[in-house]
């Protein structure tokens, strides 16, 4: 448990660099591209994220049967996992990286991207290929030191590298040569090695077995990642088609130069959805592990107290978007963005507290190898948001897209809640009791506190905004650790923090 914990801390940590780093770089990007600019480079992300599907699947795959052989023992299997997904991911790198090529010479008809209004997008593309190519491998080796419970390491390496690559992004796009969105695919490629190489050298150090040999391939454990990639892949597809179909549609609804209000409105929610995947991740492994010693009482109480402590962190953070995400877009990028994404802001926030309802329900039904019905969930409701977005899109604008955002993450959110349930045969009223219903009058309490903040003291700067947050959030914390934590999550927290404190000391 104490590695989950670490893994879990370093991962907060490494979600607090990007917000930090965005925060710093996202006002020097808009102006150094312009929106049209920073417009195409969020439309040629989200290509890269449809094509990073190729992957089948597999991340997923190796962190749960690396974590399941590694606790089973079994040296021959983690060689057999790892040379096959290994293969399957650079054969799809070269796929991934031959289509993103192909874009550089087709983008206006395929994208609605003109290279003669954008200078240098060509060569961006180009770049990007690359960064694809290699993509593919390098989630591999992550997937597996993930699967090994590595997370603090993995996330260390991140963060640092993260810090130095955003140090060269400002300084390219400020003092370097023209055009700026060659400097961003360049500058992420470069990083992008590094962090392979580093990452590869960690795995090859770890006593584990785990290496890439040709003899341990084996057809077989192909068809045993497949059968569980595909599960993987569809709920994978599905997710990217409903998230990053988006600035794809406005840029054909609105053109490229409407996509930043959308994608800047949305960021504060998407990094708090950043911030709860990067918690929960060490829980994957580590329910498989559970799962593999067949324990279901286990699984259930480890469901539950994950659960609550991620509803803390996700419940405080949402309504704090809520009610500060308005202001806080007029100070940080302008009034312009904060009222044409105010719905935006809305929406985004209140889809992400719906994720709160049960925010461990894919993880547990992934780690099960149950997550069957959860992939047609998805391909469900991505069949019939893509068609409602551009619907809502076309007739209310970048507000309709948002409000499309947050009713089909909802229904996926207590689609996946529901299906966990009966895996592991827990009512769902017996669970919402024992998490998310304690959360309620604390919600409330520090969304009231919130409201009477602004009428006494107005968020127009970012020191009112802080104190707003530290105010009402106090008083969210407080609330939910009365009325939200159980006694023995309270004295274990009150433990770890007197060790860690001595620890600094």
């Amino acid at each position: 448990m104490k590695r989950v914990i670490l893994g879990s801390l370093s991962g907060g940590v490494w979600f607090f660099v990007q917000v930090l780093s965005a925060f710093i770089l996202t006002p020097v990007i808009v102006s150094q591209l312009g929106n049209r600019s920073y417009g195409a480079w969020e439309i040629l992300l989200s290509t890269y994220a449809y094509i990073d599907l190729l992957g089948l699947g597999i991340n997923p795959a190796i962190v749960r049967y690396v974590a399941r052989f590694e606790a089973q023992n079994d040296r021959a299997q983690l060689r057999m996992i790892f040379t096959s997904s290994m293969l399957i991911s650079l054969a799809m790198g070269i796929i991934g990286g031959s289509v993103v090529w192909g874009l550089a010479y087709h983008s206006e008809r395929l994208l609605n991207l003109s290279p003669i209004q954008i200078d240098g997008l060509r060569t961006c593309i180009l770049v990007m290929a690359v960064s694809v190519l290699l993509g593919f491998p390098k989630l591999i080796v992550q997937s597996a030191l993930l699967g090994l419970q590595q997370h603090l390491y993995v996330n260390a390496m991140r963060t640092i590298l993260w810090l130095v690559q955003s140090l060269a992004l400002y300084f390219a796009l400020t003092r370097g040569p023209e055009p700026g969105i060659v400097w961003l695919a360049v500058i992420t490629l470069v990083f992008s090695i590094i962090h392979l190489l580093l990452m590869s050298i960690l795995l090859s150090r770890l006593e584990t077995g785990l290496a890439f040999q040709f003899r341990a391939f084996s057809w077989a454990g192909m068809r045993e990642i497949f059968t569980f990639s595909m599960k993987s892949i569809t709920i994978m597809a599905a997710a990217r088609i409903q998230n990053q179909s988006i600035p794809i549609i406005i840029g054909w609804l609105m053109g490229p130069a409407e996509v930043p209000i959308f994608v800047i409105a949305n960021r504060l929610a998407s990094y708090a959805n950043s911030l709860s995947l990067s918690l929960g991740i060490p829980l994957v492994p580590h329910f498989s592990e559970i799962d593999a010693k067949g324990s279901l009482e286990a699984k259930r109480s480890v469901w539950l107290s994950s659960s609550r402590a991620l509803q803390l962190v996700i419940f405080g953070i949402g309504i704090s978007i809520l009610a500060l995400g308005e202001p806080f877009l007029a100070v940080w990028i302008g009034d312009d963005y904060a009222v044409e994404g105010r719905w935006v802001v809305r929406f985004s926030s209140l889809a992400f507290l719906a994720t709160g309802i049960a925010p461990n329900s894919g993880r547990m039904l992934i780690a099960m190898a149950r997550h069957g019905h959860a992939a047609s969930v998805f391909v469900v409701t991505t069949i019939v948001s893509v068609p409602a977005t551009i619907l809502l899109g076309s007739g209310f604008g970048i507000s309709g897209i948002a409000l499309s955002l947050f009713v089909f993450r909802a229904a996926t959110s207590i689609a996946t809640f529901v299906l966990a349930t009966r895996q592991i045969d827990l009512p769902m009223l017996v669970h919402l009791r024992s998490t998310a219903a304690r959360f309620v009058l604390p919600m409330i309490l520090g969304l009231a506190s919130y409201m009477i903040l602004r009428v006494i003291w107005t968020p127009s700067g970012y020191m009112p905004i802080l104190g707003h947050a530290a105010l009402a959030g106090s008083v969210y914390v407080l609330a939910s650790w009365k009325l939200a934590i159980d006694q023995e999550e309270r004295a274990f927290l009150v433990a770890a923090a007197r060790k860690l404190k001595s620890r600094l000391v």
